[in-house]
C-alpha cells in the first residue's frame, strides 16, 4: 500500500505496508494476508514485522537460517540504494545489475559498498568556502 507524504518539506511516496497474499477465504472470498513490512512515519523507516511465509519458503528451499536471509535482504537493499545513487532507471541497466549480482554477488557488493561509502563521505564533507 503506497501513500503520499511530506518528508523534510517535500512530497514523496512511501510504501506504507508490504503485504503477502496467502490465500482466499473460501467462505467469504476475502483475501487472507500477512503484513511483512510496515512503514513508521515518525522515523521514516520500513521495519520487518517478524513473519513472512514467502521468506520462510525461500529459507527452506535454500537451506538458510533467518540471519542469512536478513543478510541477503540487506545486500539487496544496498543494491537498490546504489542503483538509486547511480540514477539507474533503465530496465536494461537494472537487469544487467541483477544478472551480475546473481552470478558474482561478492564482487558486485564490494563495488557497491565502496561507491556508497564514497558517496557518504562526500556528502559529509564540508562545502568549500567561497
Amino acid at each position: 500500500i503506497q501513500v503520499q507524504v511530506q518528508i523534510g518539506g517535500r512530497r514523496t511516496r512511501r510504501n506504507k505496508q508490504i503485504i503477502e497474499i496467502l490465500d482466499i477465504d473460501p467462505r467469504t472470498n476475502e483475501l487472507i494476508t500477512n503484513v511483512v513490512f510496515q512503514w513508521h512515519e515518525a522515523t521514516d523507516e520500513i521495519k520487518y514485522t517478524g513473519k513472512s511465509f514467502v521468506l520462510d519458503s525461500i529459507m527452506e528451499k535454500k537451506g538458510w537460517d533467518e540471519a542469512r536471509m536478513m543478510e541477503e535482504l540487506r545486500n539487496r537493499q544496498l543494491l537498490l540504494q546504489w542503483m538509486h545513487l547511480k540514477k539507474m532507471n533503465n530496465f536494461k541497466e537494472v537487469s544487467n545489475v541483477l544478472i551480475s549480482y546473481s552470478r558474482r554477488p561478492e564482487q558486485l557488493l564490494e563495488k557497491v559498498k565502496a561507491d556508497l561509502e564514497a558517496a557518504e563521505k562526500a556528502a559529509a564533507a564540508p562545502a568549500p568556502a567561497q
